[in-house]
């Protein structure tokens, strides 16, 4: 624990430090991501101090958007810092009229993310299924009716335009992309199919859209569970599965943002939405399956980040204790955030988070909540504390 709390006080440093360089707004990739660890880190240690470092990250966001920022990504932009606000506002973090400052936004991230889905670019990190989330969050917390309309017109749009694009059988639904000049469909949750199932499962969460999404929701979950395994059995699901023949195209690694551990969050999320005991016990088995692979080279884990780190298999573990309530997977969550914090000592002595760079093969430093020091940290305090911590929303894991 001693050693949790010292990485904790050493990313806090090194955001401080470091923050000044970040150009993104954005929650995953940005400033909002950033603002976000420091505010719940506040909360932790009940710091003074470290909350005014969080307004004034909060701050920088409003500056730079004032400047003429516009890059409108839920990864790195104004859709990320919308929700953020709105996500800070709801958990009492903050006091701020919302529907005063973030309907200025409405109308252009509802314009590119029908742009985005009338390209079939359904991506969650940079495309339609994030802009989507947003107006989803909006939608609940909106005090002014003339909004919830306006956001539940929005949402429908976007409900129709995703499904427009499937490709339907009997019952199945499949959406498909190009990636390295091939057809396929994407798995992932970072990028692909399990992420349109997130999306889903927060539409059926809300009763006025339960009807629309069902037989959408229904299909896309018969398509994943329907494929068959892969014979190799590194993982049980590919990344990608061609379009052209429906086979596997590779192991995946394991992380949220592809492979088995992604399908299985969203998939148990469905299987409580459905009430489908058959669906719980088929995840129950990719956990299990999953909680088996230990070798970090084999499984593509090089880092700590959320997104393909330790720190991200490690949280996702400890959520589906708190969501099954058991205690299965306990020692699985705790042997890879240990992992995380040997991984978290570097040659040079860097107090943050590095996250592995395949391009030039080496470490470079990053501040972020997907794959650097902020997400890390919100991890760490995640393990440590009995806060009611809402965070992980953004990543489709609460």
């Amino acid at each position: 624990m001693e050693r949790l709390h010292l990485k904790l006080k050493e990313i806090n440093h090194v955001i401080k430090e470091e923050v000044s360089k970040e150009n993104n707004v954005g929650i995953l990739d940005g400033l909002s991501g950033i603002a976000l660890f420091q505010f719940y880190y506040s909360k932790y240690l009940e710091s003074e101090n470290i909350y005014e470092d969080a307004l004034i990250t909060l701050q920088k966001c409003f500056e730079k958007i004032n400047d003429g920022y516009s890059l409108p990504t839920f990864c790195s932009g104004i859709a990320g810092f919308g929700w953020t606000i709105d996500h800070l506002v709801e958990n009492n973090f903050i006091e701020l009229d919302n529907d005063e400052l973030l309907s200025g936004f409405d109308e252009y991230i509802h314009n590119v993310m029908v742009f985005s889905l009338n390209k079939k670019n359904f991506d969650f990190l940079h495309g339609g299924i994030g802009y989507a989330l947003y107006f989803i969050n909006r939608y609940r917390n909106t005090s002014l009716e003339s909004l919830k309309l306006s956001y539940k017109a929005k949402i429908y749009e976007f409900i129709s335009l995703l499904e427009s694009f499937a490709d339907k059988t009997s019952n199945q639904y499949k959406w498909e992309k190009v990636s390295n000049g091939e057809k396929v469909y994407d798995l992932s949750l970072s990028h692909g199919m399990s992420s349109i199932i997130g999306i889903l499962n927060k539409l059926y969460e809300l009763p006025e859209f339960r009807d629309r999404v069902r037989d959408i929701l229904v299909g896309t979950i018969n398509f994943i569970v329907e494929l068959h395994y892969l014979e190799n059995k590194l993982s049980l699901y590919a990344s990608t599965i061609s379009v052209v023949n429906n086979k596997n195209q590779d192991n995946s690694r394991l992380a949220w943002c592809y492979g088995d551990l992604g399908i299985a969050t969203v998939l148990l999320q469905s299987s409580y939405l459905l009430k489908s005991e058959s669906l719980r016990k088929k995840v129950i088995y990719i956990l299990e399956f999953s909680s088996k692979r230990k070798n970090l080279e084999e499984n593509s884990v090089f880092d700590l980040g959320i997104c393909h780190g330790t720190m991200g298999i490690s949280h996702i573990f400890k959520n589906i204790c708190h969501k099954l309530n058991t205690n299965t997977f306990q020692d699985t969550s705790k042997y890879w955030l240990n992992k995380g914090l040997e991984l978290s000592i570097y040659d040079d002595n860097y107090l943050g988070v590095k996250k592995w760079d395949p391009s030039i093969k080496s470490f470079i430093p990053d501040l972020s909540l997907l794959e650097g020091a902020a997400g890390v940290g919100l991890v760490i305090i995640n393990s440590l504390a009995p806060l009611n911590t809402k965070w992980d929303e953004c990543l489709m894991l609460n």
